[in-house]
């Protein structure tokens, strides 16, 4: 068994001569372990607002870290905290799950946003082709609709 972590700080401000006048924090914390062909993974982001003003991440594919339903691809104005656990697995037939359970909550005040549950199985089919399915459900609370989305995906790599 291994244990695994990983742990990132970030600031943001207002740069030059802009109009905006903010401090917005980002820092993530993870700890799993890895068992064979299973691992399990515990954690905790934030991406912090100040002002009004959300952390941002105008180049980044949130999709791959705020849930797949894709509610929170710019950070609210309240910020933006991420409880989440992680459960990765090899199973019999060639099979890979990856599932995740996300909790959403403002950084700065008391709202809830939601809960999010996300699933996906990949299948290699030879050294060059896989198959992809995706799904995530979000359960939004107040000002938060639900969202809910399946993906289906073809990978070939050469």
């Amino acid at each position: 068994m291994k244990l695994t972590y990983r742990a990132e700080v970030a600031t943001q401000t207002e740069y030059g001569a802009s109009a905006l006048d903010y401090r917005a924090d980002y820092y993530v914390g993870e700890l799993g372990a890895a068992w064979k062909t299973f691992n399990v993974t515990a954690g905790y982001e934030v991406l912090g607002s100040d002002n009004g003003q959300g952390f941002r991440t105008p180049l980044a594919t949130l999709h791959a870290f705020n849930g797949w339903a894709d509610v929170f691809l710019t950070t609210p104005g309240a910020g933006l905290r991420d409880t989440y656990i992680k459960v990765a697995a090899n199973l019999p037939a060639s099979l890979q799950l990856l599932a995740f359970y996300h909790r959403f909550d403002a950084d700065r005040g008391r709202a809830r946003f939601g809960d999010e549950i996300d699933l996906q199985l990949v299948r290699r089919l030879t050294k060059t082709l896989s198959l992809t399915a995706k799904a995530a459900l979000f359960d939004g609370k107040p000002g938060f609709a639900d969202r809910d989305k399946v993906m289906l995906q073809a990978d070939y790599a050469f």
